[in-house]
């Protein structure tokens, strides 16, 4: 079943405030890098910071990836936002959040700014920097990844958040990585709260269909009658009364067909303009089918996940 994004439950926070905050030495980031904090890929993937380790603006997080089939790490509403347009795409196949970079690199790029590398507080210790997620796409070119930090604008006017970002952006351009900025700007909450409704209806991994056929046969089925009746819909046809005719048309229960649907935006065979809100409301013209490639990246995408 999909899980919703979870911020951490009040009486975690209260225990995890009680307790001290990691003391950063370099005995301990050793023991990070031993047990695979910020190594293994796909669903292996370990973040490198916990809750414990930083406060967060806005809502820390655990979050289900039904493409990764793990749980991802979030400190910020604007991270998980961040994500959800990330995973959406076709050709997603990987995604790192709080990716350590090296302090070989980032001691390297801070020196080349002419800025002070940041330390661990009441320490000499360098931080280790962190990238709020590295991106792995793959698209007709082939393989390719993009680095991105996620900050509240007002944040990142400041100087010591924009020294940090020149440092995340200097060490990522080494490692082939393009470096992108994100704010609570460049993905709205509508855009955010559509691609939600979509993957709550997609399958995971373990789910059991509801009736034979209910994740391949008639999601293909139903594509295929959406195709003739589409261009023929009268404006004031929804979305919903015509998923609730499908429905009662082929005797399968009240919501199937809407399962349907989301499940083939997820699959990009079909597309909504993501920044709807109430997209089942929306008149059935709105839909469209996509460039062919998309739902062909979507496969390959996601058998280089497998």
């Amino acid at each position: 079943m999909y899980q919703a994004p979870t911020s951490v439950p009040v009486r975690k926070l209260l225990a995890a405030a009680r307790k001290p905050k990691s003391k950063w030495t370099e005995e301990l980031i050793a023991s990070r890098i031993r047990e695979g904090y910020g190594q293994g890929t796909g669903r292996h993937y370990k973040s490198w910071l916990t809750f414990r380790d930083l406060s967060s603006k806005g809502r820390a997080s655990r979050f289900y990836s039904i493409k990764l089939d793990r749980q991802m790490v979030f400190f910020s509403d604007i991270e998980l936002r961040v994500f959800l347009v990330a995973e959406f795409l076709a050709g997603f196949v990987d995604f790192w959040e709080n990716y350590p970079l090296s302090r070989q690199a980032t001691t390297a790029a801070a020196r080349a700014l002419r800025v002070r590398h940041p330390r661990y507080p009441n320490t000499q210790v360098p931080t280790v920097m962190t990238l709020d997620g590295v991106v792995t796409v793959v698209d007709e070119q082939g393989l390719f990844r993009r680095s991105v930090d996620s900050k509240q604008e007002s944040d990142a006017r400041t100087a010591t958040v924009s020294n940090k970002l020149s440092i995340h952006a200097r060490a990522s351009q080494e490692l082939g990585w393009p470096h992108a900025r994100a704010t609570e700007k460049s993905v709205s909450h509508q855009v955010a709260k559509t691609i939600m409704w979509i993957r709550a209806a997609v399958p995971h991994r373990a789910s059991t269909p509801p009736f034979p056929g209910a994740f391949d046969i008639w999601p293909e089925r139903f594509l295929s009658m959406l195709r003739d009746d589409i261009a023929v819909s009268p404006p004031q046809l929804t979305i919903a009364r015509y998923c609730a005719a499908f429905d009662a048309e082929q005797q399968l229960q009240p919501g199937s067909a809407m399962t349907f649907l989301r499940i083939l935006l997820w699959r990009k065979q079909l597309a909504i303009p993501l920044e709807s809100d109430k997209a089942s409301l929306l008149p059935l013209g709105v839909l469209f089918f996509p460039d062919p490639l998309e739902a062909r990246l979507f496969k390959l995408a996601e058998e280089m996940r497998a």
